[in-house]
């Protein structure tokens, strides 16, 4: 896809493009300097139409036009993420006269007098989540 938009190479931008690049400028600042969008292939392309290109030229320190400035960043170390703390299991000592239907049935203890979990149950079961895999597990 060629673009649509050239450079105005009028005498006077040639003659200032002859009197820079003799001056030793590179190609990219030679075009900051002359302005108006020019881009550095532009001005090495024109170099080499006026057959400047294999002309031997004095090397001079490229003048900065702006100096950038960044702010410092303020780096911080590295965390690992922290993963959440298991909450301490709720024990619930409830007896059987105070077991409610959403209540685990899930015996405390060998002697009376007995309790039970009451943690909330699992959908088609009569103990909470633990309580089922154990149970499960145990027969």
């Amino acid at each position: 896809m060629r673009s649509t938009w050239t450079f105005d190479w009028t005498d006077a931008a040639v003659d200032r493009l002859r009197v820079l690049w003799s001056e030793g400028h590179t190609g990219s600042h030679v075009a900051t300097l002359m302005g108006g969008g020019l881009t550095r292939s532009a001005v090495i392309g024109k170099i080499h139409r006026l057959g400047m290109s294999g002309q031997r030229r004095p090397r001079v320190a490229p003048v900065r036009i702006y100096k950038r400035v960044r702010a410092p960043v303020a780096r911080r170390a590295y965390t690992p993420p922290v993963k959440p703390a298991r909450p301490p299991p709720r024990v619930f000592r409830l007896t059987l006269m105070d077991l409610l239907p959403w209540h685990c049935r899930w015996p405390q203890g060998e002697r009376a007098p007995y309790t039970f979990c009451g943690e909330p149950r699992v959908e088609d079961s009569s103990y909470c989540g633990p309580h089922t895999r154990l149970s499960v597990r145990a027969a």
